[in-house]
């Protein structure tokens, strides 16, 4: 992958018409794209990166320039990338990966009065500002398709959850985990945290274990779960516990099948059910990168082949970005059925999975 700028234009019109900017000899939209194409969440970048680019390919998109910058996985490069940019590069719109660097990013966006574009979980991004919008799954409607599942378990039940030391999930947790599990079960909710870079998940796990935890909730980015699976296997956890769930990190965890086996996934519905638009996108996406596709690729998919239709809206400014996407209206799309809130929130329909001999299938039961 290449962490240096790239810029990217495909020649060929999007259907068989000409692009709006070529009919009317207009210059392509410069679009900075921000994604952690180095670091820990480089495996993120790599997928959607190579997404939007097979958009750019196969819906021949020439209205927009997409350049390409590295967000080493730190907000604080994902900050000075921004200003890259604006500044230089004159891009007019900035899309941005993960929660911590969209949430550097704004402020610089904002100041330059460009508009921003999240792929973020974190629904509070949106909130008071005019300007930015989330095309993502949100974390509250991961939260409340695992919460609907906890709450048919029997009262009785001892719940523990083990979260990434993130701002995301810290603030979902008192939100709404917590409240909704307090108001279930009968013994409180014991939560344990762990840092991104550690490696040692033992004292977390030997507390969860001698709370007698039958179900545990993990919530973080899947590279880090071999390591605490392989420690919780250690412990004799893994045996004890009744059931393991979680969200979207399991879809990337590189996991053995025997140790996915049984765990209850929540994630947006291009991963349980996908239509022949998903499945002529993931082919494609195969074909072309050797890799499967997975759902950060169908999301960077889904706004590349939607970013000529905002232009043509005039959607494309910061006091334009909003009403555009919302008057997308309800769309069926790569990564399934989704709209958009005045407040400029992608809601995505999401469903509940489970590994089964080492492949992900709808869950039948809550």
């Amino acid at each position: 992958m290449h962490a240096a700028a790239l810029a990217l234009v495909v020649a060929c019109g999007r259907d068989s018409r000409p692009s709006s900017a070529k009919a009317l000899g207009e210059a392509p939209v410069r679009v900075g794209v921000i994604l952690p194409l180095t670091g820990t969440l480089a495996e993120m970048g790599f997928y959607e990166r190579h997404a939007m680019e097979l958009a750019l390919s196969r819906f021949g998109v020439r209205d927009v320039r997409l350049l390409y910058e590295d967000s080493r996985s730190t907000p604080a490069a994902a900050a000075a990338a921004a200003n890259k940019l604006i500044s230089v590069d004159g891009v007019r719109l900035l899309v941005v990966s993960t929660t911590g660097a969209a949430l550097a990013v704004q402020p610089v966006a904002n100041a330059a009065s460009v508009p921003l574009i999240a792929f973020c979980m974190d629904p509070t991004i949106t909130a008071n500002d005019s300007s930015t919008v989330r095309f993502y799954i949100g974390v509250e409607e991961e939260a409340d398709e695992l919460l609907r599942y906890l709450e048919t378990l029997q009262r009785t039940e001892r719940v523990a959850v083990l979260h990434a030391a993130v701002p995301v999930w810290r603030k979902i947790m008192e939100s709404t985990y917590l409240p909704r599990l307090r108001q279930h079960f009968e013994r409180p909710t014991l939560v344990e945290e762990y840092e991104l870079q550690e490696k040692d998940f033992r004292a977390a796990l030997g507390r969860i274990a001698k709370s007698g935890a039958t179900t545990l909730v993990v919530l973080g980015y899947g590279f880090e779960y071999p390591g605490m699976f392989k420690q919780m296997e250690e412990l004799g956890l893994r045996r004890s516990l009744t059931r393991i769930v979680g969200g979207w990190g399991f879809l990337y965890a590189p996991l053995s099948a025997a140790q996915l086996e049984g765990v209850i996934v929540a994630g947006p519905q291009y991963v349980f059910s996908r239509s022949a638009a998903a499945d002529s996108f993931a082919n494609a996406f195969e074909t072309a990168v050797k890799r499967p596709a997975n759902f950060d690729a169908a999301f960077a998919y889904e706004l590349v082949r939607t970013l000529p239709d905002l232009r043509a809206s005039g959607a494309l400014t910061d006091s334009t970005i909003k009403r555009g996407v919302q008057a997308l209206g309800t769309h069926k799309g790569v990564v399934g059925e989704y709209h958009f809130t005045a407040r400029g929130d992608m809601i995505v329909q999401t469903g509940l999975g489970a590994y089964r001999a080492g492949r992900l299938e709808p869950f039948g039961g809550r």
